[in-house]
């Protein structure tokens, strides 16, 4: 899938750039049955995780470069999610902390030993060379927090759905790309210009499997996402391989005043 974005990216970086300014001129498509708030709880319904831990990978991919791969340890605690990232090396990096209140989220770089709670556009900008921002790793938040505008046909695919949408407060607008059921298959992150900045796809799941019993099962939710950096290059690859779903996190996790201890 890696090697498919890479051509993606090399065909259609520049002509994207150009071609998304005209976005929200596109004409709107027929209404489907569903309205559009009813579609974003579908959506949410769909990255739903049940408590628990996740553990996984974030992969780096370069061209002519090494690959690097990190660790992750998401907590969920529904609403709440406590995200560690670990490097390779197994040092800590990043602890960021989604109260599930709004967008409300905190970030803890380990090595400058230094707590941020990023604001308006801050919170969907890349937190490291892998292109990910605080908000991607605690999906569900459209219904509560997005806008929706209008519908439109996606130009390179054209039986995906795109709900374009808004986020109070800030100057990102959205496209929620949908299929005929609503699965959800892509989000896009887009400036106040029109300019498309990320994309972040959900391609087709892999089990996972469950913590001490080895149990591989096949999740609801998406397992993969893979994410592209228009301005940088950057592919990176969010994947979750195991849960626990005995684990029980301590109340003082989801504290920002314990973020940086």
């Amino acid at each position: 899938m890696f090697a498919i974005i890479f051509n993606w990216f090399e065909i259609q970086k520049f002509s994207i750039l150009i071609f998304v300014q005209t976005f929200f001129l596109t004409p709107i498509i027929c209404q489907p049955a569903e309205s559009l708030q009813q579609v974003f709880e579908i959506v949410d319904s769909q990255f739903k995780r049940p408590n628990g831990l996740y553990r996984g990978t974030i992969t780096l991919l370069r061209r002519n470069e090494p690959t690097i791969v990190q660790e992750f340890e998401l907590i969920v605690r529904s609403p709440q999610g406590y995200i560690s990232i670990r490097s390779a090396r197994r040092d800590e990096e990043k602890r960021i902390l989604w109260l599930g209140q709004g967008l409300e989220v905190w970030l803890y770089d380990v090595p400058r030993r230094q707590l941020i709670r990023p604001e308006a556009n801050q919170r969907f900008e890349p937190i490291s060379a892998m292109g990910f921002s605080t908000v991607d790793f605690f999906y569900p938040w459209f219904a509560e927090n997005l806008i929706p505008v209008n519908w439109r046909t996606d130009q390179l695919i054209p039986n995906l759905r795109i709900i374009d949408a808004n986020i109070p407060n800030t100057e990102i607008r959205f496209g929620i790309g949908v299929d005929s059921d609503n699965r959800i298959k892509r989000l896009e992150i887009i400036d106040s210009r029109g300019i498309l900045l990320r994309v972040i796809e959900f391609p087709k799941s892999k089990p996972i499997v469950e913590w001490k019993t080895n149990r591989q099962f096949q999740p609801s939710y998406p397992t993969i996402y893979e994410m592209m950096d228009l301005r940088s290059g950057v592919v990176a690859r969010f994947e979750t391989i195991s849960y626990d779903p005995l684990f029980r996190p301590d109340a003082s996790l989801f504290d920002p005043d314990f973020l940086s201890r």
